[in-house]
């Protein structure tokens, strides 16, 4: 009860700390707490066994600390579902809001695309939690590393799906993956 008002007035609140996380995660990152669905706190958790020399610390700073804040902003099974964005068939969840959906279909160019594969493996802290790779390898949002990441517009419109962001979707179309290979991708 003491915190039934915290946060109101900002858009979000995100507590970082150094963690002792298992060698193989980087970070790890949710909400905490939210009013009428909208996360307004978070948690950070960055393993304590990261090295962050000059090699690697661009890397880790786009990349690994942006990913986990879109864990904590929107990009949570938990918010997904009680914002109604995602539907279950046959033990793979997909997102389904509109503008989602809308540039999906523009991105593969696939009209009868009906859902947004999420990522089906792993532990319940990456099921779920992330898109699937096999479709969306590139994107920031996927679990496994990869060379060069991308925000791409079917993200970016996750973000707006949720009422709370307004997004601006010029990503300079960096996103090629699976880019115009129809439904049959």
């Amino acid at each position: 009860s003491d915190y039934a008002n915290f946060g109101k007035d900002y858009d979000v609140v995100v507590f970082p700390l150094f963690y002792n996380l298992s060698d193989n995660v980087k970070a790890s990152a949710g909400h905490c707490l939210t009013y009428d669905n909208r996360p307004i706190a978070g948690f950070l958790l960055i393993n304590q066994n990261l090295s962050f020399d000059l090699k690697n610390s661009d890397f880790y700073l786009k990349n690994v600390l942006l990913h986990e804040l879109s864990h904590v902003l929107v990009f949570n099974p938990i918010i997904f579902d009680s914002l109604g964005m995602m539907i279950t068939k046959d033990s793979v969840n997909y997102i389904t809001s509109s503008k989602a959906l809308e540039k999906a279909r523009q991105h593969f160019n696939c009209p009868s695309l009906t859902g947004i594969a999420l990522e089906n493996q792993g532990d319940s802290s990456s099921a779920g939690s992330h898109w699937e790779s096999q479709y969306m390898l590139g994107d920031y949002m996927i679990s496994t590393d990869y060379d060069e990441y991308v925000i791409s517009d079917i993200t970016m419109a996750l973000f707006e799906d949720s009422g709370f962001y307004k997004v601006n979707y010029y990503s300079g179309g960096l996103f090629k993956f699976g880019k115009n290979k129809g439904c049959d991708f």
